[in-house]
């Protein structure tokens, strides 16, 4: 087998690699062509891959070195049956539309696969179990009945061709996303409908591991009435699900004549939804209703697929739009530095049925809607997953990957605000440096998440392996992970910073391909997660020599100490403090020794850190006023004996009360260090419990407390 597949892969003009690390066990074996690679691990104790597997990844390699640059660009790698439209009005372009133009006609009980890969994520989609009931046209019988294509657009009732297409609306439009019975209902002569059942099971896999799916579906052809001249019967889509309730995803809402059908029926718990949405029949401006119905499940797999049982009963032609989404963020450094991608699944926002119950709700007044009808919200928009990410802000799809000289991309490529937040400030790097530390905030998800990091040290425009460092954190936090990097020599001048969290263990060196110079698990496609990419200036050598720099707790105070070992045209030391990384302010000065080649030590106390962490670095200046900074030291003070109460205050706070006899002096000093109240002690008085801010501005202040033996404690307060 090992043999077969790498003639196969030979055959396509493919370079192929055996992995020297490979183990008696299996072989990793590596394929790369000029703008992809591939690993295909072989292990003998497992059962091969299908052939099916090896001929997609080698289609898929093959098929990209003949591709031009501007569609990689626009779409990425891409093997398979499904598509994203180009234009139309619809918001959600990171939906794959399942493409059935070269589908056939598919007769009751068969099979059809409709499966894809994006970027390394290998998407499953079967329909089967097909049946017709019903009527059919007449001339025709229920044995003749196929499932076929259908392209929006075909009949000016549509109107999803307004939404999505390809090359423009109506008869313009050639994306083919929706399947149809082939023969309509004998609504001529009799009214009666025909009806057409199937299952579609998907599941998606990355690196071997499970991926979240959505998948949506939406009414492709015009919806309408039928009578037989005794009952009348709404053609309709409809879909179950065994994932989340549905909700709406999108709407268009343009026919608003009396007969404009837009109901969409709810039950199940909202596990099941009917379509019932169309046009008044000769208002044709623009299209019909339609409605672009959603649902997701977590951790898709072969044994736990999405799995939905579909109907379609129409008079005409009923006929059903298929989509799977999932969404990719993308780094944006320069394209030296490779596309870094991660796959995650976007939730919605807003769109949900009204109560679980059954009932009708439509996609706007008027028309078909009785007056008081349930008006269905449409989704305000697609939202990131609250887990994994870096900084604060959460993750927004990116629509394609954004190469950028200044690494911003793709900051703004989704929605206010900018994804990209985990180093607000990026700690300063001087060329000689022989190590550097990032601190970088993330947000994990519910299992063990790896965070990894690249900085380009020699700024020869790619990440290697020796400028990368990674971290593992624990389930469920919200916390800061320390990357750090030794035996660097930093070179002076632009450079870039690579950055990514995911719940896989990337920082496997053997994800890095052999004989590649650039570090392959810096583009590796991840599932979940998130990438940033930052650009930063390697500053000039430091002025002075720094050979160690401490901070310790004593006595409520913090001791900093630091030691040189060669000094040039030094002037001082600046010593800042800040609370978060982003803001600092200085808190005191050192002279430097000016000129020196021995070991010289010095030392600082701040008699009043505040509670919590502080931060503390030191700005070393130059005679000529250049200056560099060192790194980072950390004290955390305990914010449990904070000696005032409440806070955030609104009118009073008060001191605690088995102390006051030891306090000498309150002060209020606001962020620019202006003192705005102070309040001294009387003699032979205890200081009073109780001080009034009811004429101070709303705000943060900091409380400074002075002892009588000299002590002082700050606490940072909030005024409302």
């Amino acid at each position: 087998m090992i043999a077969a597949t790498l003639r196969a892969y030979n055959s396509l003009n493919l370079r192929t690699v055996i992995d020297p690390r490979s183990s008696s066990d299996g072989v990793s074996i590596y394929f790369n062509s000029d703008c992809m690679k591939e690993k295909l691990y072989l292990q003998k104790s497992r059962p091969f891959p299908s052939w099916q597997t090896v001929s997609q990844k080698a289609a898929r390699l093959a098929c990209c070195a003949m591709l031009p640059a501007s569609l990689l660009l626009s779409y990425g790698n891409v093997q398979g049956q499904a598509v994203r439209a180009t234009g139309g009005t619809g918001a959600n372009r990171s939906t794959w539309w399942l493409d059935f133009s070269s589908m056939g006609e598919i007769a009751a009980g068969a099979t059809v696969d409709q499966s894809f890969t994006v970027n390394g994520v290998d998407i499953t989609v079967l329909i089967d179990q097909i049946s017709f009931e019903g009527s059919v046209e007449t001339g025709h019988t229920l044995a003749e009945q196929r499932l076929i294509a259908y392209t929006p657009g075909g009949w000016q009732g549509d109107g999803f061709d307004n939404m999505y297409n390809i090359g423009g609306p109506n008869a313009a439009n050639t994306l083919t996303p929706a399947i149809s019975s082939k023969y309509t209902g004998d609504y001529p002569g009799t009214g009666l409908m025909s009806i057409t059942r199937f299952r579609l099971r998907a599941y998606a896999t990355l690196n071997g591991l499970p991926v979240d799916l959505a998948f949506l579906f939406a009414n492709a052809e015009d919806d309408y009435s039928s009578t037989n001249g005794v009952t009348t019967e709404d053609e309709y889509e409809q879909a179950s699900t065994n994932g989340s309730p549905w909700r709406i995803s999108e709407r268009k809402v343009d026919a608003e004549g009396t007969l404009a059908y837009k109901k969409l029926t709810f039950w199940d718990n909202n596990q099941s939804v009917r379509i019932s949405a169309g046009a008044t029949p000769g208002q044709y401006t623009n299209g019909g209703n339609v409605a672009i119905m959603a649902t997701r499940k977590e951790a898709t797999s072969a044994v736990n697929p999405l799995e939905s049982n579909i109907v379609l009963v129409g008079a005409g032609r009923g006929a059903i739009a298929l989509g799977i989404a999932i969404s990719i963020d993308h780094g944006d450094a320069p394209s030296s530095y490779g596309d870094a991608e991660n796959f995650y699944l976007a939730t919605g926002q807003g769109g949900n049925p009204a109560n679980t119950t059954i009932h009708d709700e439509y996609l706007s007044e008027g028309g078909s809607a009785p007056a008081g009808s349930i008006v269905i919200a449409p989704s305000a928009g697609i939202l990131d997953p609250l887990t994994p990410r870096l900084g604060t802000n959460r993750t927004d799809p990116d629509p394609a990957g954004a190469f950028s000289v200044e690494a911003d991309g793709d900051n703004a490529a989704g929605r206010a605000p900018n994804d990209e937040d985990a180093l607000a400030a990026i700690p300063t790097l001087n060329a000689g440096s022989s190590t550097y530390s990032i601190t970088v905030p993330y947000h994990s998800s519910t299992v063990t998440n790896y965070i990894t990091g690249w900085v380009d040290f020699n700024r020869d425009g790619i990440f290697t392996a020796s400028e990368f460092a990674s971290a593992t954190v624990p389930p469920n936090t919200d916390g800061d992970a320390t990357l750090t990097w030794t035996g660097i020599n930093p070179v002076e001048g632009k450079s870039y910073i690579r950055l990514r969290i995911s719940e896989y263990s990337s920082g496997d060196p053997a994800n890095d391909l052999p004989g590649t110079p650039s570090d392959d698990r810096c583009t590796m496609v991840l599932n979940y997660g998130e990438t940033e990419d930052y650009t930063f200036s390697i500053q000039p050598p430091l002025p002075v020599t720094l050979t160690a720099f401490t901070a310790k707790a004593e006595s409520g105070t913090a001791v900093l100490s630091w030691s040189t070992t060669a000094e040039a045209n030094s002037a001082y030391f600046e010593i800042e403090r800040s609370l978060n990384g982003k803001q600092w302010s200085a808190i005191g000065r050192v002279d430097a020794t000016g000129e020196s080649s021995v070991l010289k030590h010095y030392t600082f106390t701040d008699i009043s850190p505040l509670g919590g962490e502080n931060l503390y670095r030191l700005k070393m200046t130059d005679q000529d006023a250049t200056y560099a900074y060192s790194g980072i030291r950390s004290i955390r003070f305990d914010k449990r004996e904070a000696a005032l109460y409440p806070n955030p205050v609104t009118n009073k706070f008060r001191l605690n009360a088995d102390n006051l006899h030891a306090i000498r002096q309150v002060q209020l000093i606001d962020l620019t260090g202006r003192e705005v109240l102070r309040q001294d002690r009387q003699v032979q008085n205890d200081f009073p419990s109780e001080i009034d801010l009811t004429a101070i501005p709303a705000g943060i202040y900091l409380v400074r407390i002075t002892h009588t033996d000299d002590t002082v404690r700050v606490v940072r307060i909030v005024k409302r």
